[in-house]
């Protein structure tokens, strides 16, 4: 991405001009290679940084687990936490929603439950984030089941920490009209306004595409 090439064209200069660049140049070099969704070059900067004795923090390495996870590589996201925990860095709520995404990524719900209990087993607490991720593993397969009891966890077991916003709803919502049961789909969106939230764009054009599938 043009981002990525600019952050190693200034890294590049540095190097040039004997700079020696520290931890939050390369936390962000691996954060414009996650967003440009491009893990071996993520890879060549850790080893980069490692080669330069720099010692990784939190962030450096919350933003290599997202980076290692963006093709849905489940093996090299858990072998990047592995590898922090080994350099004596916890991970937190965030590092474990990355691996979640990657979950998310493969439509794997199965391993999206397994992260779910490896942040209660490692006595994290589940936030917004970690259950519109769960559920957007869910979206391919439009299974009610599952969405129900995601659902359940969220209402239940975690009422204080995990507030359902825009993007809960949406995604629902799709789980929804991808199963044909627009009915629910509707009955969510007003809970949503009753919530005093807005419906978006993307609310809209899910029930269409829903309303245009099913005739109804």
């Amino acid at each position: 991405s043009n981002q990525l090439s600019k952050a190693l064209d200034y890294y590049a200069l540095m190097r040039e001009t004997n700079i020696k660049p520290g931890v939050i140049v390369f936390s962000s070099l691996i954060i414009a290679a996650s967003r440009a969704e491009d893990p071996d070059t993520a890879v060549l900067i850790f080893h980069e940084m490692k080669r330069a004795k720099v010692k990784p923090d939190l962030i450096l390495y919350n933003a290599y687990v997202a980076a290692m996870g963006t093709k849905g590589d489940l093996d090299a996201s858990r072998s990047a936490i592995q590898q922090m925990e080994a350099d004596g860095i916890t991970p937190d709520i965030i590092t474990l929603n990355s691996l979640m995404r990657t979950c998310e990524r493969r439509a794997n719900i199965e391993e999206a439950f397994k992260v779910y209990q490896e942040i209660k087993s490692r006595k994290l607490v589940p936030d917004t984030v970690t259950f519109n991720t769960m559920l957007g593993a869910c979206v391919e397969s439009g299974n009610l089941n599952t969405a129900g009891e995601i659902l359940s966890l969220m209402k239940h077991q975690h009422p204080k920490e995990v507030v359902p916003d825009l993007l809960t709803y949406n995604t629902l919502i799709k789980i929804y009209t991808n199963a044909g049961e627009q009915w629910r789909a509707v009955k969510l969106v007003r809970q949503l306004t009753r919530s005093g939230m807005d419906p978006d764009q993307y609310t809209y054009n899910t029930l269409l595409a829903g309303i245009m599938r099913t005739g109804h």
